[in-house]
């Protein structure tokens, strides 16, 4: 295998070099990271897994690299798409079995998130369409303007597949078990699970989200 070795540059990155040549997305991009702990681990998934083979870890490496302002602005409102949508905002019937399980793995995440935002949040035991404070869509916006390109695509890509801010974010700033978090965004598959029985095809697609998700947590931590 070519060697593959770390390289800084003059904007103080850390650039990944093949050979005599810098690693690139399939756009032709270069690679870098923010800092050289990171740059290793990078090359020790390149020396694990095959670069040209389909892999979750590329696609999220590659897809961060190739944000340009365009696609930023892009990223940043499907993001804010989920402001007033957050599946924790949104309860069973009051007093029902599910409620309950939801309040014992939501409420810390919503107690955690008020606390380090200084914000209070609306929940409702309903469908309806609920709309938070003003200030809240402008603190959301300023903590997205501040992510790196590694922060911002492990965001997307947690809140696309969580339909929730308040749990990516705390997931993206605080070190949790991925059993803990996949607990909290799989309440109501699980619940159904309980009370009708395991559906083969369900289940399946359930493994399958649980996998992608776990892919997503694992690419985070090459950056913590």
């Amino acid at each position: 295998m070519t060697r593959l070795e770390v390289k800084k540059n003059k904007n103080e990155e850390y650039l990944i070099f093949k050979g005599k040549s810098p690693l690139k997305t399939k756009m032709g991009n270069q690679i870098s990271t923010y800092n050289l702990k990171s740059a290793k681990k990078i090359i020790c998934e390149i020396k694990k897994n095959n670069l040209e083979k389909e892999n979750n870890f590329f696609n999220f490496l590659f897809y961060s690299n190739d944000i340009d302002n365009k696609q930023r602005i892009i990223i940043e409102k499907n993001i804010t798409k989920f402001t007033d949508t957050d599946l924790v905002f949104y309860r069973a019937n009051s007093g029902s079995e599910l409620e309950s399980i939801q309040k014992k793995f939501w409420d810390p995440f919503i107690k955690y998130y008020e606390e380090s935002f200084n914000i209070k949040l609306k929940v409702c035991n309903s469908i309806m369409p609920i709309k938070q404070i003003d200030s809240y869509y402008k603190k959301i916006k300023k903590i997205l303007k501040s992510l790196n390109k590694y922060d911002i695509t492990v965001l997307f890509f947690l809140v696309e597949l969580t339909n929730s801010i308040v749990i990516s974010f705390i997931v993206l700033n605080k070190n949790m078990s991925i059993d803990q978090i996949w607990k909290a965004i799989s309440i109501e598959e699980k619940y159904n699970e309980k009370k009708w029985g395991i559906d083969q095809e369900a289940n399946q697609k359930l493994l399958l989200k649980k996998k992608f998700f776990t892919d997503i947590i694992n690419f985070k931590n090459i950056f913590k």
